[in-house]
């Protein structure tokens, strides 16, 4: 196979992209497709935490920022990496002690290490 220099330039810089999730597939292999500037990917699957024997859901969402990476600069090839926290959607606790994870009805799950505790705030029709 014969590169040309734009070809090869057009590779390298295709390895690592950063975009955000234009559209969604859910599914048992969900996928994505990305708004790299001007560009809309096709259908990529997208990477999550556990995928052996404990797994984990966490189902991609318009407008999150990611990194797509396409180890031969193809795009086809690539796959996505969920979450970079940015201004549209700030990352939900500063404090380092901290784990938080906020869902969309307003619920929290908070554990703080340092001082050993776990508290959840369900949202007005939350159940137990």
């Amino acid at each position: 196979m014969e590169f040309t220099l734009a070809d090869l330039s057009r590779h390298l810089q295709n390895i690592v992209r950063f975009g955000t999730i234009a559209e969604v597939k859910h599914g048992h292999v969900p996928q994505v497709r990305l708004q790299i500037g001007d560009i809309k990917t096709g259908f990529l699957p997208m990477a999550t935490a556990r995928a052996g024997k404990t797994k984990t859901w966490n189902p991609p969402t318009l407008g999150k920022q990611c990194v797509l990476l396409s180890p031969s600069g193809e795009f086809a090839g690539g796959v996505v990496l969920p979450g970079i926290a940015s201004n549209h959607n700030p990352a939900p606790d500063t404090n380092p002690d901290n784990t938080r994870r906020e869902y969309p009805d307003g619920a929290t799950a908070d554990y703080n290490h340092a001082e050993a505790s776990l508290h959840h705030h369900l949202a007005s029709k939350g159940q137990v």
